[in-house]
């Protein structure tokens, strides 16, 4: 978690082969041993998840950039952006995304993490 001002920002790599297959096609989404799930959550002061606009990308360690798509998932009240990545077995991701909550300015999440391949 991260607080930017009056938004908090919730995010998550993990491994796509921890989504059931059902709720994987769903949502669209690819289960593979090498493809990681990105999942971000932005809420306002008051803890209600919110819409935004994110924009993102991925780097790793020799700085080979890639984009990040991000699609808004929504359930009731909950909403939410999921997006994946291919990767290699221990490889360590820098990602960089930039939200846009309504009528604010944008923020900039940057974390890292190291993603592994499933055996």
């Amino acid at each position: 978690t991260q607080q930017f001002g009056d938004y908090t920002v919730h995010y998550m790599a993990f491994n796509s082969m921890f989504l059931q297959p059902d709720i994987a096609s769903i949502y669209k989404l690819t289960r593979a041993k090498n493809q990681a799930l990105i999942n971000i959550t932005v809420q306002d002061k008051n803890g209600t998840a919110i819409e935004a606009e994110l924009v993102g990308h991925t780097k790793n360690l020799m700085q080979q950039k890639k984009g990040l798509e991000l699609n808004k998932i929504q359930e009731q009240d909950a909403v939410y952006y999921m997006g994946s990545i291919r990767h290699t077995h221990e490889e360590v991701i820098h990602f960089t995304v930039n939200i846009t909550p309504p009528n604010s300015e944008t923020f900039t999440l940057k974390f890292t993490r190291k993603l592994y391949v499933e055996p």
